[in-house]
């Protein structure tokens, strides 16, 4: 056999894919390649909706506690220039988690609130915060549902996050939270309605002693 036609025989699935390389590279879509996506939540199909990033005060601000148990909860609007993640402002909250059955929690109402009256998060995947708390302390975040839109008045609590002692994100998916048994309508449809969310509340854990919770750019992605 002709040696060049030997060479030539055993360049052709080498020839063939090179033939193939400008068509895919050319058609938008046939070939796409992406970096691989640094922590939070991936990107859904709606732009991310800011619930608060504490730049304009505090609205309609309430907590709640185990007083009898020595737990406790004060919270507001820290201008510490070395204490947030982004702009000029965070929400500090100085807790006591006391010996009883629950600690201390906290909510308010975002003062980037539709005029509807409520957040529709539909086409979001979840809750996105940074915090800051003492390492090991636990905390958890919920929402409450509106009566409009889908919703009917349920608590739904995020898993519980854990202090590393520095500003970390936060990301937790709709799908992993859970309906509150203790808070909110307990005769709900059981289903998280993420197009009628009218709050964003924490806690924190009881018997884990007292310490300084911060919260900055809670996000719905």
């Amino acid at each position: 056999m002709n040696l060049n036609f030997r060479i030539f025989r055993r360049a052709l699935p080498f020839l063939a894919l090179g033939a193939l390389l400008p068509i895919a590279v050319g058609c938008p879509g046939v070939i796409e390649i992406k970096s691989k996506h640094e922590g939070g939540l991936k990107t859904a199909t709606v732009a991310p909706i800011l619930y608060d990033d504490f730049e304009k005060g505090l609205n309609q601000p309430y907590k709640y506690a185990c007083t009898d148990s020595g737990s406790g909860a004060k919270f507001d609007i820290s201008e510490d220039s070395q204490v947030f993640h982004s702009g000029h402002k965070s929400l500090r909250c100085d807790y006591q988690s006391g010996v009883g059955s629950y600690g201390g929690g906290f909510g308010w109402v975002s003062p980037y609130m539709p005029k509807a009256g409520y957040f529709d998060a539909k086409g979001t995947l979840g809750l996105e915060f940074w915090a800051k708390a003492p390492r090991g302390a636990i905390f958890q975040a919920s929402v409450k549902e509106g009566m409009a839109n889908g919703g009917d008045g349920e608590v739904y609590l995020s898993p519980q996050g854990t202090g590393t002692g520095n500003w970390k994100r936060y990301s937790f998916k709709w799908e992993n939270f859970t309906r509150s048994i203790y808070s909110g309508n307990q005769a709900g449809d059981d289903q998280l309605a993420v197009s009628s969310i009218v709050e964003v509340a924490f806690q924190l854990s009881e018997k884990q002693g007292d310490g300084q919770l911060w919260i900055d750019d809670i996000y719905f992605k």
